[in-house]
């Protein structure tokens, strides 16, 4: 039940390719868009951050510290 709050939806069956389960899941009117944070800006102060330290400055290693 919470899951159906949000717009999630499960299906008990789904058609051979699952086209017109998701068609119809993609406009149901109970779908919900969920927002995500932007980390851009985070990556980029890591980045800087890293460079600014000596330290090795590519994303990966940026990512990593996550």
């Amino acid at each position: 039940m919470a899951a159906s709050l949000i717009g999630v939806q499960v299906f008990d069956s789904l058609d051979v390719n699952g086209k017109v389960i998701w068609q119809e899941f993609l406009n149901s009117p109970h779908r919900t868009k969920l927002d995500f944070p932007d980390y851009a800006d985070v990556l980029v102060e890591r980045l800087i951050g890293n460079v600014e330290k000596g330290r090795d400055y590519d994303d990966i290693s940026s990512l990593q510290v996550w």
